[in-house]
């Protein structure tokens, strides 16, 4: 597992797509509160494609934008979000950058959010600043630090992306050392059955933790 990087990515996207209202609760709670989940929820990947093709560096991080009404008033409201799983000192220029963007775009109200999955706890990105003598920009947004989360929250019954962020830890605690991956997956899918989801959310949060926290073959022989 060393020296390959960890495809945090690709299980991020499907998790915020598959548990948006989850993750909001999660990490974002007054945003969560502020949604009408009765009513469409609509991903915008093209749109946010499209804004993006701009960007010069290697993509490490996940973002996705989504449509969603407010709560209590008949208009949507956009919400960019960006996961990112390394330190990035960029982080605060690209979100503003992102959130120009859109809005020149969209002109519709957007939130941006930042998901901070990394494991250095110390990076903290603050807010964007860009002026000259009497000028200023000043650009914040709400950030989650995934490390932050207590573990005890992370047990709350019936939270599927609770039970991801647990896998998500094990798989950064873990990446160099396969026996302890091995004993720590068999302990995190083993109770997984008393995690109070439903069939089908039960279903996906094997498999997207299944898929964050792959093992070598010899262990994966033994967890089969």
């Amino acid at each position: 597992m060393a020296g390959k990087r960890h495809d945090f990515d690709s299980p991020w996207k499907e998790t915020l797509e598959k548990f948006l209202r989850s993750f909001l609760g999660l990490c974002f709670p007054e945003l969560e509160a502020e949604v009408d989940w009765t009513r469409p929820v609509v991903f915008l990947d093209k749109e946010l494609q499209a804004v993006s093709r701009q960007a010069r560096s290697r993509r490490q991080y996940v973002d996705k934008l989504v449509q969603v009404t407010r709560r209590g008033v008949e208009s949507w409201l956009l919400i960019h979000v960006e996961v990112q799983t390394q330190p990035d000192a960029e982080l605060p220029t690209r979100l503003y950058r992102y959130f120009n963007r859109l809005h020149e775009v969209h002109q519709r109200p957007l939130e941006s959010l930042a998901v901070l999955a990394d494991d250095d706890p110390k990076f903290r990105p603050g807010p964007y600043r860009l002026g000259a003598i009497r000028t200023e920009v000043l650009f914040t947004y709400p950030s989650c630090k995934l490390l932050d989360l207590p573990e005890e929250r992370l047990l709350w019954p019936g939270d599927p992306v609770a039970r991801i962020v647990r896998a998500h830890r094990v798989a950064q605690r873990t990446k160099s050392d396969p026996e302890g991956r091995l004993r720590e997956k068999w302990d995190l899918m083993s109770t997984l059955e008393k995690a109070g989801l439903m069939p089908e959310e039960l279903r996906e949060v094997a498999r997207l933790s299944d898929w964050l926290l792959p093992l070598p073959p010899a262990q994966d022989i033994q967890f089969e």
